[in-house]
């Protein structure tokens, strides 16, 4: 296949697998998909599709296309579908103002508007609270960006969305919804999320901690956001121990804020730093954490905690160590607040309850420093840099303990840690397994173990 076009005196030609632009030439199997190749030609100053021809099928068995498209200031090319060339080439710039969560509402404003600078054809436009309830807006379109002074001025930039609480929290939407655009743009559904960064903000373990947290009778809702600052909209079944007095006083927002600032304080100036381990949901000792915790009380240079909810079958075997903190007790908030490292083989969350309302807790456990206990083969599973135990996520830890060489690269590669982060130790739960008593001569057994996932927590 041989095609040539001349547009904006640019010369594009494109054979087989090979797609010259004037004088550079580009292999475009080489091209990661929906990724733009900035070219080292300068545009014109209009944005034009210069080159869309189609070169195959997707794994999906959408329709691929190479596309050769300027903006202001660049040429450059993308191998994409019609969609994600839609995605691209029409933009919306939007900007969380104020949030608000009531026993009867939720309330967003939004500083929002459309950039169709390729005029290309805008229809049905909606806002989704989650990711399945909807609203119909209607964004101003503009053919470029506009200053930030021209979105205040210009009122019709500003957009309040309100829906009644009761609809929200009996659909049976995700935990965790999007809140989004969607606008139809020639026959294609894109999405836009909405985002919320603060660039002074440099931790952006902080975008977790909710926002606006409210209890319903049922429910526990906030919102909170991304990696990215997308925002999301968590609501989730409380647990019968939010319901208690006793936790209402401890979780509430004038003991969570002295427990937090003062354990800040205590934190840094304390000569021996304080150790929290636990386990997942903080309610098992089975994964040779408390083993680890034991060997590490001997240290005199730090006091080590063991975190153990008082309902689970392992408490009454360890609950006369008197380092053993029950879950939930005062002494239990106590010494999280103070306390340097967390070192479990879950994330830090796992600590309270998954999804806390409580914004002081969940800062307390993305502030402070983190090993992970990784307790099963991590390179057996589909993880990437988005992971939760992505470096600089949620659960990312400052030390990460792997099984072998080939984990520990896996980690790395997939994962973005240094190799300084990683420990080649093996894994804890089999510490007290003993050595060589697994050979040859062994019988061969197979155990077949269910993970869980967080889109299945509400299905019955």
């Amino acid at each position: 296949m041989k095609l040539t076009a001349v547009e904006n005196k640019v010369e594009i030609t494109l054979m087989d697998h090979l797609l010259k632009i004037e004088q550079e030439t580009i292999d475009i199997n080489g091209l990661e998909p929906n990724r733009r190749y900035i070219t080292n030609l300068k545009s014109k100053g209009k944005e034009e599709v210069l080159l869309k021809q189609e070169i195959g099928t997707t794994e999906d068995g959408e329709k691929e296309y190479i596309v050769v498209y300027t903006n202001s200031e660049t040429v450059n090319c993308v191998r994409c579908t019609q969609q994600q060339l839609y995605n691209r080439l029409v933009k919306v710039k939007n900007r969380l103002l104020h949030a608000r969560i009531t026993k009867k509402k939720v309330k967003l404003t939004i500083l929002a508007y459309v950039v169709n600078d390729y005029g290309l054809e805008i229809g049905e436009q909606k806002f989704y609270i989650n990711s399945e309830i909807s609203q119909p807006c209607k964004l101003k379109v503009y053919p470029d960006f506009i200053s930030k002074a021209t979105m205040i001025l210009d009122g019709g930039n500003i957009h309040t969305y309100t829906f009644d609480l009761d609809t929200i929290v009996d659909d049976e939407s995700a935990i965790n919804g999007v809140t989004r655009y969607t606008l139809n743009v020639n026959g294609y559904e894109l999405e836009y999320k909405i985002r919320r960064k603060f660039k002074f903000r440099r931790n952006t373990k902080l975008y977790y901690v909710p926002m606006k947290p409210m209890y319903t009778d049922q429910y526990a809702i906030h919102f909170r956001r991304t990696f990215a600052g997308t925002l999301r909209f968590v609501k989730r079944m409380k647990e019968p121990i939010e319901d208690t007095r006793k936790f209402r006083l401890l979780e509430s927002k004038p003991v969570s804020f002295v427990l937090y600032y003062l354990g800040r304080l205590l934190s840094y100036i304390r000569i021996r730093k304080i150790n929290i381990f636990y386990e997942k949901f903080a309610s098992k000792s089975e994964e040779g954490v408390y083993e680890l915790y034991q060997k590490c009380n001997n240290s005199k240079r730090t006091k080590n905690f063991f975190v153990i909810d008082e309902n689970s079958p392992d408490y009454e075997r360890i609950k006369n160590d008197k380092h053993v903190l029950r879950k939930y007790s005062f002494k239990y908030y106590w010494y999280i607040y103070n306390c340097s490292w967390f070192i479990g083989s879950e994330a830090p969350s796992h600590l309270n309850i998954l999804r806390s309302n409580n914004p002081y807790f969940r800062k307390a456990t993305v502030t402070r420093k983190f090993v992970f206990l990784q307790h099963g083969i991590i390179y057996m599973k589909n993880l990437g840099v988005t992971s939760v135990f992505g470096a600089e996520r949620e659960a990312g830890a400052n030390y990460f303990v792997v099984s072998s060489e080939k984990e520990k690269q896996v980690v790395m590669d997939m994962l973005g840690y240094q190799e300084k982060q990683l420990l080649k130790t093996g894994l804890g739960m089999y510490s007290k397994v003993p050595y060589n008593s697994i050979t040859n001569d062994s019988e061969d057994y197979i155990t077949v173990m269910l993970t869980w996932k967080d889109y299945e927590e509400q299905i019955e």
